[in-house]
């Protein structure tokens, strides 16, 4: 019974006061509500039946929980997978939040029991629910806050971390009555297992539906816009000719045109895929360990072409290159799904969980063309950018030259296969083919050092080969020295787009129409063995240095081609006019060797 105030409104203390009565008599053990029938047996209040009842409904809301990651899925998942293999991870994702929500309220429960176990059950039931709600809610919302402010972006991060203690006071409003009724045996509507599995169905189906809806790209480009097809291979010499090539990649060759000596700012493979990508040296673009993230400001190939209204899609083999790299940056399609139980699985909040020990996986070359022609089966026909991402010889550790010349065969095979798939849809002539090495390979020119090691030209030298639409300067050879971070404002050109942020390479089509001579020239960056080198190759001179100075060799390529004789005691004029271009470059990278370091140990 509620006693009701008086009507003439003259004394608010006494309002106040019977207002307070009710709000007590109303959650008050003595409180009849209705006429209804009692339901269950109420709550427990001895600890471990209390709690046990607790978990079972922590687990039910952990469902909940691992449902919104699926919707996390929808929207980021760039993996290609099919309806019931994204359905497949949201089960997994939903049953591991599950588990982990039981998991949590029986950890939770011993320590909160001692804090609220001499009050109302009720009322502990309450702030426990809550509780495990902030802790489940808060490893999904914390997760992706960490990752944001590992990218410097600082505001949505607070504003994500601050989310679960919102949802805290939601889930305890909302509780607190709920486990009252259940306390006093009342009824509660629709029990909360079944709206637990209710709600987590429909965000389930609802994230399938928007994710096989969702944009690929290609509605923006003119139907007469060329593909873009780009592979950059790790350890592609300059001289892969020499190993053998099959006829068809003779065929490939002959219709191309093809720079002889394209440096390789970085022998690292994410930093030089990077400049390829940007068109920036690693100094500028802040990507020189193995584990340095790509910043997610950063203008790239794929954000130009993606703004364009191309389709952009990447294949990628290495652990290094997966979305974690931020290489991802404006693909709608970026297939990196490696050593995962299932594809897409690494991108679940579950598998972040060191237990798994997955993404570490890698791909051959061959699966990575296969993983291609699956794409191009399903595409549409709009003007694309495919980045095809191979290990190539560091991949399969090869150390003699015989193992790089059958390396060599399997991988024109690959080639092939990629021009039959263009062709099988009539777009093999439309489409500008980019071929170029994320740095060259050692084999057995120099004694202390193999594959990626050092900075002589076997390794930071490689072959660029473009094959322009309808064959356009087919046949063309450039012996000119370029840079393979040319690549980015070369195909922007072609494609008459625009980018809106500066870098440092230059269109390449002068040389082919005869506009430009010279050689270009950059700093060049490499590893002996855990030590970062830089060098400079220029004017027919190659010079070698670690950072601090300490040893130095400059060699003279026109007299000495194999690196072997140090003129540095003999050229000390020529020595001092080197270390002054690379001093600016020098003092940079001084400031980011720690760091690159610390990535370069933890990826070995």
């Amino acid at each position: 019974m509620v006693i009701e105030p008086p009507n003439d409104g003259s004394d608010p203390k006494a309002r106040a006061k019977l207002a307070m009565e009710n709000a007590d008599r109303f959650f008050s053990t003595d409180f009849e509500e209705d006429e209804a029938p009692p339901v269950g047996d109420g709550l427990p209040t001895d600890m471990l039946p209390l709690i046990m009842r607790c978990v079972t409904w922590t687990i039910w809301l952990g469902l909940i929980v691992g449902s919104v990651d699926s919707v996390y899925l929808a929207v980021g998942l760039k993996v290609p997978v099919s309806a019931m293999t994204f359905i497949s991870l949201g089960i997994v994702s939903v049953l591991s939040f599950g588990l982990f929500g039981g998991l949590l309220g029986f950890l939770a429960g011993v320590p909160l029991y001692g804090l609220l176990g001499k009050g109302r059950p009720s009322r502990f039931a309450a702030v426990h629910f809550s509780t495990v709600g902030l802790l489940l809610f808060g490893a999904f919302f914390w997760t992706y806050a960490s990752d944001l402010v590992g990218d410097g972006r600082w505001v949505p991060a607070v504003v994500l971390s601050l989310l679960p203690l919102l949802l805290w006071v939601v889930l305890w409003m909302n509780a607190l009555p709920r486990m009252r009724r259940v306390e006093m045996a009342r009824p509660t509507g629709i029990p909360w297992w079944m709206a637990s599995i209710a709600i987590t169905l429909i965000i389930l189906l609802g994230s399938t539906i928007a994710y096989t809806q969702r944009n690929t790209g290609g509605a923006g480009a003119l139907a007469s816009d060329p593909n873009v097809v780009l592979i950059t291979v790790e350890g592609l010499r300059a001289d892969f000719e020499e190993f053998g090539v099959t006829p068809e990649m003779e065929k490939l060759l002959t219709s191309s045109a093809q720079f002889r000596t394209a440096l390789v700012p970085h022998t690292q493979t994410r930093s030089a895929s990077t400049s390829i990508m940007s068109g920036l040296h690693p100094v500028h673009h802040g990507v020189v360990g193995a584990n340095d993230p790509v910043r997610s400001t950063l203008e790239t190939l794929a954000r130009v072409m993606k703004t364009g209204g191309f389709s952009t899609s990447a294949f990628v083999a290495s652990p290094e290159m997966d979305a974690r790299s931020g290489l991802d940056l404006g693909f709608y399609t970026y297939d990196d799904s490696l050593g995962w139980p299932m594809e897409g699985f690494g991108h679940l909040l579950l598998a972040r969980l060191p237990v798994w020990g997955g993404g570490e996986g890698t791909r051959t070359d061959q699966e990575v063309f296969d993983r291609f022609d699956s794409w191009f089966a399903g595409h549409d026909g709009a003007p694309f950018l495919a980045w095809l991402h191979l290990r190539g010889p560091v991949g399969a550790s090869i150390s003699t030259r015989e193992e790089y010349a059958a390396w060599a065969k399997s991988w024109n095979d690959g080639i092939e296969q990629l021009r039959l798939t263009l062709q099988s849809k009539n777009e093999w002539q439309n489409t500008m083919f980019i071929m170029v090495g994320t740095s060259g390979y050692m084999l057995d020119e120099q004694d202390d050092v193999s594959g990626q090691q050092g900075l002589f030209d076997e390794v930071s030298t490689t072959s660029l080969v473009i094959r322009y639409p309808n064959e356009e300067f087919a046949g063309l050879r450039v012996d000119e020295q370029v840079r393979t971070y040319d690549v980015y404002p070369t195909v922007l050109a072609r494609l008459d787009l625009i980018a809106t942020t500066d870098h440092e390479g230059t269109p390449l089509n002068g040389y082919l129409k005869g506009e430009m001579e010279g050689s270009m020239w950059c700093p060049l960056l490499g590893w002996s063995e855990d030590e970062l080198l830089l060098g400079l190759r220029h004017q027919g001179f190659k010079y070698i240095s670690t950072l601090d100075m300490r040893q130095e060799w400059l060699f003279d390529l026109s007299e000495d081609s194999g690196e072997a004789s140090n003129l540095v005691t003999e050229q000390e004029k020529l020595l001092q006019q080197v270390r002054t271009y690379v001093e600016s470059d020098r003092k940079k990278l001084q400031t980011l060797q720690g760091a690159a370091l610390a990535g370069r140990s933890s990826s070995n």
